[in-house]
């Protein structure tokens, strides 16, 4: 969309704002796209206007949701959670969202609580989070009505479907460490809360007992000086023992707790700084994944008792290191099950108590077991579970929900794939990073068009935060594959596919190695004939959507379109926003002239260059995201905007009622991924 364009973009003025940062004033034109003004609105509000039309007037938009609709499958898979009752599970339906419970998963259902949208305005609420009681009597949910995943506690009573009146007005920040974890009395729960302005991000643990005022202030859970990150409460079967895990990216069990009919006394327990350290109370050992002398993981118990827990000369090894990474363990009964990646794809072990392999299940594809972005989240423990009942996907199948029978060593089917690509071609590829290090990533097309040269192709990637991206199915793979064109699954340094070092290896001074990985796999579609520049695209979602940005900054003739989503793109600016401060040190520090340098090497907002000739550029975000807020969006596309030298269009659309994907109303979802993915069909020229 360059100077000649029909299509005018709304005037985007600049400042004199600076950042004054270890001894140098870097230049901020567009800081007042962070303020929540009347004029930041009305801009947003005409960019909105203009992405829309863009992409309406360039066809095919209703094919495109057609498409979406078509093959759409669930972000995160349907899986019940079992009680002594039943098994209880969150769907919406026709606009109204609900719990329901059954005797079976999936199986004779009843309603427990329903919201229709009509009560509640044009949209239904998302429930971030829900939480049966273990005797099942009980149902706790968090409340969202924004989609921004901020939430507050509902209890009700599941024979009735009444709400209780206990009142816990403290907002919860999402669902990433359960929403509440109950007592195995199912009389009282820990939470997880924020405390003062909810842009501060500071969370704390809170207990609550059923029938009692909400409590006023938190456990007294020891935890590092300003610790700023998540906490999870974990409770031994028997009630006597709690812990609280600390840490998404790497977690440790920081602190323990006895717990009796006295009260809670907080200690710490396992304070490692070099690893990670999470599992599960097992009996009266705690049962950890550790990093500590193991790049890929291996698995120790400690016992809850023990007077130097901190110490790895108490750990009892159970699991050595392999070459195998170790995502996660699920325990059912005295039995753990182990989730491992190898290459990445997944396999799951049955371990017995004392580390023997009991048994390998038979999973059904090549792909992936359902799991969680970051390792704490995998770490929400389910009361009473008496088989391992677990969703798998593959880059051709949506999620299925299985359950595995330890007595036949074989897989029930309990519900069924809702998306299947037939006659669809799955290659694995390597390429080779600027440094030598292999990077591994995925090619899928129709089996018709697999030998073709020169295909449109879209790359997804992300390369961040110790975060897994799991060989799955995606909605737009679904979409571009079905369309005729090519899907391109890279997995970087700075995820979590091959362990500790592999994280390592892309953040803070080794982040320029999670985008020469992704070079290096464009690179390779290229010399292999498979794509062009001319006909690649380029998407990532958060960290990645950060990494799509990079990407166009750096390498702009790389790339035929580009459609970063709800991505951070000012690294500098994120050091002065008490969330994205504590994100942004995956990258680096503003503490000296060398860390300002670094960020300012990598962070896409800085690296814009006037008259550049930059590939076409969709950027989304959502109002309400806490997490990528939406000013980020702004500032990058209006600096990329103004930069712009060539007739690429640098749209930006920022929906309301959106977030950061995780509670967006289902409407809003479906409309995004229609529009931009007509965007990048248009723009590789590929008719549906």
């Amino acid at each position: 969309m360059g100077p000649d364009s029909e299509y005018t973009r709304p005037l985007t003025r600049v400042c004199d704002a600076a950042d004054e940062l270890a001894g140098s004033t870097i230049p901020d034109p567009y800081r007042w796209l962070e303020d929540d003004s009347e004029e930041t609105r009305q801009w947003q509000a005409e960019q909105a206007a203009l992405a829309a039309r863009y992409v309406r007037d360039r066809g095919q938009l209703d094919a495109v949701r057609e498409s979406v609709l078509r093959h759409r499958a669930p972000r995160f898979a349907d899986v019940p959670v079992q009680t002594k009752s039943g098994w209880f599970r969150s769907e919406v339906v026709e606009g109204v969202t609900r719990v329901v419970v059954g005797r079976e998963p999936y199986r004779d259902e009843r309603i427990v609580v329903e919201f229709p949208a009509e009560e509640l305005g044009s949209e239904p609420p998302s429930l971030p989070w829900f939480a049966p009681s273990p005797d099942g009597e009980v149902l706790a949910v968090g409340i969202c009505r924004d989609g921004s995943e901020h939430n507050q506690i509902a209890l009700y009573d599941v024979r009735t479907g009444a709400r209780l009146p206990d009142s816990i007005e403290r907002v919860l920040h999402d669902g990433w460490v359960g929403g509440v974890v109950w007592l195995p009395d199912s009389k009282a729960f820990f939470y997880l809360a924020l405390v003062g302005p909810l842009s501060d991000f500071r969370q704390e643990v809170f207990y609550h007992r059923l029938g009692e005022p909400a409590a006023t202030e938190p456990e007294k859970v020891p935890l590092p000086e300003d610790f700023r990150e998540y906490i999870l409460v974990q409770i031994s079967d028997d009630g006597r023992w709690a812990t609280a895990v600390g840490g998404r990216r790497a977690p440790v069990a920081l602190a323990r707790c006895r717990l009796t009919a006295m009260g809670r006394e907080w200690e710490p327990f396992v304070t490692v700084a070099d690893g990670a350290f999470y599992g599960h109370i097992v009996g009266d050992d705690y049962v950890a994944v550790t990093t500590v002398g193991a790049d890929r993981g291996r698995m120790v118990s400690v016992a809850m008792d023990s007077v130097a827990p901190a110490d790895p000369g108490t750990w009892r090894e159970i699991v050595g290191e392999s070459d195998a990474v170790i995502r996660g363990t699920t325990r059912v009964g005295d039995e753990l099950y182990v989730s491992e990646w190898i290459d990445t794809y997944s396999r799951v072990r049955v371990i017995s108590p004392d580390g023997a392999e009991v048994c390998r299940l038979e999973l059904p594809g090549k792909g992936a077991a359902g799991e969680q972005a970051q390792p704490l989240m995998q770490l929400v423990a389910r009361v009473g579970q008496e088989h391992f009942v677990f969703p798998f996907a593959t880059f051709t199948a949506s999620w299925g929900v299985y359950r595995h029978d330890r007595s036949t060593n074989r897989l029930d089917v309990l519900r069924e794939p809702a998306v299947r690509l037939d006659g669809v071609t799955v290659e694995d590829r390597w390429a080779t990073s600027a440094d030598g290090t292999r990077v591994p990533y995925h090619v899928v097309s129709r089996s018709d068009v697999a030998e073709r040269p020169d295909r449109p192709t879209l790359v997804y990637a992300h390369g961040g935060f110790n975060v897994g991206l799991s060989p799955v199915y995606q909605i737009q793979a679904g979409v571009i594959v079905d369309a005729g064109g090519t899907y391109v699954h890279a997995h970087l340094r700075g995820g979590g596919e091959f362990g500790l070092a592999w994280w390592n290896g892309g953040r803070r001074d080794c982040k320029q190695n999670t985008y020469d990985d992704l070079y290096a796999v464009a690179e390779d579609l290229i010399a292999s004939g498979t794509t062009s520049s001319s006909a690649l695209g380029l998407t990532g979602f958060s960290n990645g959507g950060l990494t799509a940005c990079v990407a166009v900054t750096q390498r702009p003739s790389l790339w035929r379109v580009a459609v970063p989503r709800v991505p951070i793109t000012d690294l500098l600016g994120a050091f002065r926003s008490s969330y994205l401060s504590v994100t942004a040190r995956e990258f680096g520090e503003t503490a000296d002239a060398d860390g300002v340098a670094h960020l300012m090497s990598i962070s896409p907002y800085h690296l814009v260059r006037d008259g550049t000739d930059y590939p076409a550029v969709y950027v989304d975000a959502g109002v309400n995201n806490p997490r990528c807020p939406p000013w980020q969006a702004r500032k990058w596309a209006a600096r990329m905007q103004a930069a712009q030298a060539g007739t690429a269009p640098i749209l930006l659309h920022i929906w309301n009622d959106a977030g950061h994907g995780w509670a967006t109303p289902v409407e809003v979802e479906i409309a995004q991924e229609t529009e931009w993915l007509a965007f990048v069909l248009n723009e590789l020229g590929v008719r549906l």
